[in-house]
């Protein structure tokens, strides 16, 4: 499988040599760059900077509005709807992806991810690394906050519970559980869930409490 390197809505990400390992540089677009958004980027380096877990991406160093990562050969959705993944390969990379969010949720900062998805779980031989922290909520709040954090609706709708698409609430660790859920209905169902609450994805949270 071809490496991995993707831009998203806040970053470009291009791939580097970072002394002599085959890494990515991630930066902050110059349209996207405003005093808060350069705080959730920062934020969101020190953060993966602190944590060392199997399955949490490795961060290397960060230069103002860039840091260097660790080059994944793809994302969960590519990985997902390019092979035939047998039940066990599932169950294994759930179990992956559920180790690194107990890491963040551990974290002596208690990190909430927030926008837990296919497209921010990346893939190393196989192997789910969480990565993407930038729209997450440190409960202790030790890390940059001011001006990283507010209560403005942040993640992808159809990996929302309700009580995070109402946003009344301060977050929760239940945010992730439910989009955690959802995962396991995309890696079951290969198609992502649908925008309304169902039997089959409330079957899949179900499941992983029993994983």
């Amino acid at each position: 499988m071809a490496n991995w390197a993707k831009s998203g809505t806040y970053s470009n990400v291009t791939e580097i040599q970072y002394n002599g390992i085959e890494c990515v540089k991630k930066e902050l677009k110059e349209e996207r760059f405003t005093e808060k958004n350069l705080a959730r980027f920062q934020r969101e380096y020190e953060i993966l900077k602190s944590i060392s877990h199997p399955n949490i991406t490795r961060v290397y160093e960060i230069n103002g509005a860039s840091y260097i990562m660790e080059k994944a050969d793809c994302d969960l959705e590519e990985y997902v709807l390019k092979n035939e993944l047998s039940e066990e390969e599932i169950e294994r990379i759930i179990d992956g992806i559920a180790s690194g969010l107990a890491c963040l949720h551990d974290h002596e900062d208690q990190i909430i991810h927030r926008d837990l998805k296919p497209s921010n779980v990346l893939m190393f031989n196989g192997i789910p690394k969480i990565s993407d922290l930038g729209v997450c909520k440190p409960l202790l709040n030790n890390f940059i906050k001011t001006s990283a954090y507010s209560k403005e609706l942040m993640g992808s709708m159809r990996y929302m519970s309700d009580a995070h698409k109402e946003g009344d609430a301060e977050p929760t660790f239940h945010y992730d559980i439910f989009a955690l859920g959802r995962l396991i209905y995309f890696l079951e169902k290969k198609e992502h869930p649908p925008l309304e609450r169902s039997t089959i994805t409330i079957t899949c949270v179900i499941k992983l409490l029993f994983l």
